[in-house]
């Protein structure tokens, strides 16, 4: 008996046409675009907490020094390089509060290759305009150079509100303004806590620059920013909010002749 084996074609798989593979790749792109911008928010968000996290800690080691100087704030300059402000005989924050900082800080000459908290995560410099400013080049992380990414607000900030009055009043804003001790001897004084108003409304260090998401807007006024206050506490304040903080003025608590 002659059997018959059926015979069946298989038909070859059908691939991607060009059509169907530049549609793929277009709603690829398209989700990318749609999704980079939510992927980087989140990750600069992050670092904006991160950052937070860094000013609390300040915050305390800033509270721990005032205890144990005689309730008196850091006499140290605002910011830039320890070599800068060594020609001047003054010293950084980072050198006034780094014994109250449980943070690894390490040199490697006249840079920093680690600082702990005292270095924001979101910290990428000056412009480039700005060229050397206090020992720190611009274009590259200020606490490389400077040891810190923060301001200390030691010195008197001009107060727009109040400024063109005649006479124009002291701005009293300085948490540790340069003094005159002696006939011409200048030295830089910490002011007392008792010379602030309300220490929970009174700022004491932020970012040196606008590093952060959210931190200014495309006109340049700036919406958020993280910022330490005299108390000790950290948080991430309006603009408005931040400004008014750090040009509060103080009480009058010296005699002395103040430098603007």
């Amino acid at each position: 008996m002659t059997r018959y084996r059926s015979q069946v074609t298989r038909q070859p798989k059908a691939g991607f046409t060009l059509v169907e593979l530049v549609t793929v790749i277009a709603i690829m792109a398209v989700l990318a675009a749609i999704l980079f911008p939510v992927f980087y928010k989140v990750q600069e968000c992050g670092k904006a907490v991160s950052c937070l996290s860094n000013m609390r800690q300040l915050g305390i080691a800033v509270t721990l020094y005032v205890d144990d100087n005689d309730s008196r704030f850091p006499s140290a300059a605002p910011w830039g390089a320890p070599s800068y402000w060594k020609s001047f005989n003054e010293r950084t924050i980072v050198e006034a509060l780094k014994p109250y900082v449980n943070s690894s800080i390490q040199r490697e000459g006249d840079q920093f290759v680690r600082c702990g908290v005292f270095a924001c995560p979101s910290d990428v410099g000056l412009p480039l305009t700005y060229g050397m400013v206090c020992g720190v080049p611009s274009g590259q992380p200020v606490w490389k150079f400077a040891g810190c990414s923060y301001e200390y607000y030691s010195s008197n900030q001009d107060d727009w509100l109040r400024y063109g009055t005649d006479p124009p009043p002291v701005p009293w804003t300085a948490l540790a303004p340069e003094v005159e001790v002696a006939s011409g001897k200048m030295e830089r004084v910490g002011a007392p806590a008792s010379a602030i108003f309300d220490l929970s409304e009174k700022a004491v260090m932020g970012d040196t620059y606008f590093w952060h998401m959210g931190d200014r807007v495309p006109d340049g006024s700036m919406v958020y920013r993280n910022t330490v206050f005299a108390d000790g506490h950290a948080e991430r304040v309006r603009g408005v909010a931040r400004v008014q903080a750090r040009i509060q003025q103080l009480k009058r608590w010296h005699t002395f002749s103040e430098v603007e």
